[in-house]
């Protein structure tokens, strides 16, 4: 089974590999390649910066489940607004799937799948 790995560019060096190898003929990775060079000067600073965990302020009795669920339900909230939730779900279906999810890896499918109507 193929799987997915994230990792975090932190020198100049790897941010200039990923411009080298970008196929500027495919309309992802170019949008990508125009992307980073409009916003080059901001991706430097960040470059070799320390990084800091964030300071998650849960409810008193939140589980971070919950705490989870609320935040997402915030996005969605933000996606109605602004028309982005894709036409094959519901704001209602999708509020519910969040309530109703009993694992994190559920609530990270379901926002998975949501960008990804999104992107699509």
């Amino acid at each position: 089974m193929k799987t997915s790995q994230w990792y975090r560019v932190s020198t100049k060096e790897e941010l200039n590999e990923i411009k080298e190898i970008l196929c500027k003929k495919g309309i992802r990775e170019n949008l990508l390649s125009e992307t980073i060079e409009h916003n080059e000067a901001a991706i430097s600073e960040t470059l070799n910066a320390e990084i800091k965990p964030r300071d998650l302020k849960f409810n008193e009795n939140e589980s971070e489940l919950e705490f989870l669920k609320n935040s997402m339900k915030k996005v969605f909230d933000k996606a109605e607004k602004y028309s982005l939730i894709h036409f094959s779900q519901t704001y209602e279906d999708l509020i519910a799937k969040v309530s109703g999810a009993n694992t994190f890896e559920e609530l990270v499918c379901l926002f998975y799948f949501f960008w990804i109507a999104i992107i699509f």
